[in-house]
């Protein structure tokens, strides 16, 4: 990175060919060279100056492309447009689900990023034109960058329901195996993305609906396209966390019926032993002596007793349907 806070800067004529650009060089940078790209790391604070007071943006634009947690939305400002969108997280060691922010001024001859952290759309964006291969304009790059940010969901969904299929396959066919954390996580997983992408859906939709000059109708259809698109991954993530319910659901509703039957075997138990446990009891009173001591059959006599006393139990339990 460069001191300026300057990751890269690119000017791109209308056949797609990209020269690299210095902020140095930016005053001397005239729209009929092509439009310009310019992307920082606001963490540095030149590239935070520079913005303040050389842009030359607004200053909801200026805010826009500062702050340091954003939610996905597009602002329109006379014939540009201010968005702050959100990626996939697809760096080494990172969770998917833990989204990087891009924020974006566009207008007819320029377009400047910013960001925090690295986006996998922006450096191979960067990459493109570091080998003099660029879009043709501005609008041609909005719609790659936000085709990007959306197609990159695509393994993130799809892992989440395999994820899915498994967890409901080994649950149905197996119910000594719990995975109550392991749905918990995927449902955690779905609501982050979720956060970020419903808002995103109407932050799409609603830029090619803005009448901006320099968006022409075939554009507009290609962001709407993107947009239709990202809709139908929410659906997706939206289905996931439904399953993912129902499965947590039928995990919960397993650990009740185990807990009700051994209780219920407990209950059993109890009921029947009751009986003989007041029974013993009052023969161990020793009022006058141990009863039935005297008669040779006493203690036969007794056995008797209790084992009708059970036999009793068991017959009106079975009538009852509680065994």
């Amino acid at each position: 990175m460069r001191e300026s806070g300057l990751v890269c800067g690119y000017v791109v004529d209308d056949q797609g060919r990209s020269t690299p650009i210095d902020l140095a060089d930016v005053p001397n940078w005239k729209p009929e060279q092509g439009f310009l790209w310019l992307h920082f790391d606001i963490r540095e604070a030149a590239a935070r100056d520079w913005l303040a007071l050389k842009s030359g943006l607004s200053d909801v634009a200026i805010q826009t492309l500062l702050c340091e947690e954003t939610r996905p939305h597009v602002w329109r400002e006379n014939n540009s447009v201010v968005m702050a969108l959100r990626g996939i997280n697809l760096n080494p060691n990172a969770d998917p689900e833990d989204m990087v922010a891009v924020r974006v001024y566009a207008d007819e001859h320029r377009i400047i990023t910013t960001r925090r952290r690295s986006l996998k759309a922006l450096r191979e964006l960067a990459a493109s034109m570091h080998n003099g291969v660029g879009p043709g304009s501005v609008a041609v790059m909005l719609a790659e960058l936000t085709g990007q940010l959306t197609v990159q969901l695509l393994d993130a969904i799809e892992t989440l329901e395999d994820k899915m299929d498994a967890l409901e396959e080994v649950i149905l066919d197996d119910a000594k195996k719990q995975r109550r954390v392991h749905v918990m996580e995927l449902r955690r997983k779905c609501i982050l993305l979720r956060r970020y992408l419903a808002p995103q859906r109407e932050a799409l939709a609603r830029l090619y609906i803005e009448p901006l000059s320099w968006l022409s109708e075939r554009q507009r259809m290609q962001q709407r396209n993107i947009a239709d698109q990202l809709v139908r991954y929410v659906e997706s993530l939206d289905a996931i966390k439904d399953r993912a319910a129902v499965v947590q659901e039928e995990l919960a509703s397993r650990v009740a019926d185990q807990l009700n039957t051994r209780m219920y075997i407990l209950s059993m138990v109890a009921a029947l032993f009751l009986p003989l446990s007041f029974i013993l009891s009052i023969f161990d009173l020793q009022i006058g002596g141990l009863p039935l001591t005297d008669y040779p059959y006493g203690a036969i006599a007794m056995s008797v007793v209790l084992v009708c006393t059970v036999t009793t139990q068991v017959i009106i339990f079975k009538r009852k349907g509680w065994l």
